[in-house]
């Protein structure tokens, strides 16, 4: 079963400037990350695989991703991207079945529609 969550943009920057940006605990952890510039105000849609999440606002206009793994070999299982298309974003984070934690930053104007097969959001 998939949980859909969806988040208004005003909303969404009440949130999101709450929120902090690193997830405590992951320094020791294998990580990598992705970056890339997207508008405010546009429509993000998530599809998230089982893992923790951490959603947070970015202080200018970009998607930043940042993925840990328990080992480093599970690095390489993980696929994490964001497509942009103008003011439409689609993330797509697919990782380990297990210890597998993400932050994402989006900016804090946006509107999110999020699937998360399961997990902590």
């Amino acid at each position: 079963m998939r949980m859909l969550v969806s988040i208004s943009a005003l909303a969404l920057g009440t949130v999101l400037a709450v929120t902090p940006a690193a997830q405590s605990g992951s320094e020791s952890r294998p990580s990598d990350s992705f970056e890339t510039p997207f508008v405010a105000n546009g429509r993000i849609s998530m599809d998230l695989s089982a893992g923790g999440y951490r959603i947070s606002a970015s202080q200018d206009n970009k998607i930043r991703l940042q993925w840990s793994v328990r080992n480093r070999r599970q690095l390489r299982g993980v696929e994490a991207y964001a497509d942009v298309d103008d003011s439409d974003a689609t993330i797509v984070i697919d990782g380990p079945s297990n210890n597998f934690r993400a932050t994402i930053e989006v900016p804090i104007r946006s509107d999110l529609t999020i699937e998360l097969s399961a997990g902590e959001l």
